[in-house]
């Protein structure tokens, strides 16, 4: 396990100083290393005849499963993303900025009652 969590092409290990960093970086590799085994024990014959990694296809398909939730929330309030956030997820196909568009936003600037009175100035999307 030492070996296989030490290959760089599958870590997550960076360069850093604070040796809580470390440990929580090299427990990371070691999941993900026994979660890979778990799922090659339970799926002997998944992707055998692919060319590239399967143990890099696995992190990848994890990965992205474990993001799926998050991604899912934010693309239902495209307003309140980021521009780099946007064009990501457009890039992915996940968001489509023309069925956001057909629902429109308010022009006019107006006050909002949810936010704390020293954040109180008036804006174009009010807080849900």
């Amino acid at each position: 396990m030492d070996h296989l969590v030490g290959t760089w092409a599958y870590s997550v290990k960076r360069k850093c100083n604070g040796w809580p960093t470390v440990l929580f970086l090299n427990l990371i590799d070691v999941a993900a290393l026994a979660s890979y085994i778990v799922w090659l024990c339970n799926f002997p014959n998944w992707r055998i005849q692919k060319r590239c990694s399967r143990r890099r296809l696995f992190l990848q398909m994890s990965c992205e499963e474990l993001v799926e939730d998050l991604l899912q929330e934010r693309v239902h309030k495209p307003q309140v993303l980021q521009k780099s956030v946007k064009s990501a997820l457009v890039d992915l196909g996940k968001l489509d900025l023309r069925q956001h568009a057909a629902q429109g936003t308010p022009s006019a600037k107006k006050r909002c009652y949810l936010c704390p009175r020293e954040a109180y100035h008036k804006v174009r999307q009010c807080c849900s």
